[in-house]
């Protein structure tokens, strides 16, 4: 910009020096006058030509490069493999016991369906562990020549376990829960009423706990709010059926507690909810009705 200036000056000097040589009554020659302009004007351009290139360096030196976002590297998870080179028979399983009764699933987490439990007092065999060290794939206490996985904070083993397989964990299954529930009939129990339901598991998960809500549109009364880590139904005051599980496939019942009037024949809605763990927890499933007892 300096030179620019000095260029645009040099062209106003020249112009003074005409006048003031035709003041003073001194004739400029017009070719050098001419040539003197034409020299003015192309050094201008010159200038401006390397203003305008340092403009452009200095933006392409500011201007950030685009670099494409890496494409992802996540690969499904692959079924249970072993990373150990030791032959099964090669050693002999060691066995495990647990302090507190213990879930066995069919992979390393709670979010696996329940496929058996080691209870306190019973013993398996250890046939492998997960690459964090925190399960053991063991054969499976309730299903004879099937495996499933207990988490190892409540076990104690017996033998060697360094010669164990590691098994890289399968594909995290489908966890969402869902049931079909229909209102089965009604009991009394010391001038009370309870509502039962049947419960048919049509998830891939097991159900541990349930919970269920009863609304009486006739009366206005509310009653269920129970909240059960078992499927029962009841016999008059007595239970007639109480499951700890319900697996996938099967069917259970469910109860409501205690209308303090004769429902029948009132227009109610019920509100089952049930989840794939115990005290409401892990994953659940909402079911909403109405119904006329």
């Amino acid at each position: 910009m300096k030179k620019q200036s000095k260029l645009i000056l040099f062209i106003i000097l020249i112009a003074g020096i005409t006048l003031f040589t035709a003041a003073c009554g001194n004739k400029l020659d017009e070719g050098d006058f001419l040539t003197a302009v034409d020299t003015a004007v192309a050094e201008t351009d010159t200038a401006k030509a390397a203003i305008l290139q340092q403009t452009v360096d200095a933006e392409a030196a500011f201007t950030p490069t685009y670099t494409p976002a890496p494409t992802s590297t996540n690969t499904p998870i692959p079924e249970p493999t072993s990373t150990s080179t030791t032959e099964p028979g090669d050693f002999e399983p060691p066995l495990v016991q647990v302090s507190l009764d213990t879930n066995c699933r069919s992979g390393p987490g709670k979010v696996y369906p329940y496929l058996g439990g080691l209870f306190i007092g019973e013993e398996s065999t250890v046939h492998g562990i997960d690459p964090s060290g925190a399960w053991y794939y063991i054969a499976n206490p309730d299903i004879e020549d099937e495996y499933c996985w207990i988490w190892g904070y409540y076990a104690e083993t017996t033998g060697d376990t360094e010669p164990l397989p590691i098994y890289t964990p399968g594909p995290t299954p489908d966890t969402a829960p869902s049931f079909n529930a229909e209102f089965r009939e009604l009991e009394t129990c010391n001038g009370s009423w309870r509502v039962e339901f049947t419960i048919d598991n049509t998830g891939p998960v097991t159900l541990e706990s349930i919970s269920v809500h009863v609304l009486d549109t006739v009366t206005d009364e509310q009653t269920g709010l129970s909240q059960m880590n078992s499927f029962m139904a009841a016999g008059g005051c007595d239970l007639a059926a109480n499951e700890d599980l319900l697996f996938p496939g099967e069917s259970g019942f469910t109860i409501s507690f205690d209308l303090s009037e004769d429902p029948r024949d009132h227009y109610s809605f019920a509100t089952i909810t049930a989840c794939t763990q115990e005290n409401m927890a892990g994953n659940c499933f909402v079911s909403e009705f109405a119904f006329t007892p």
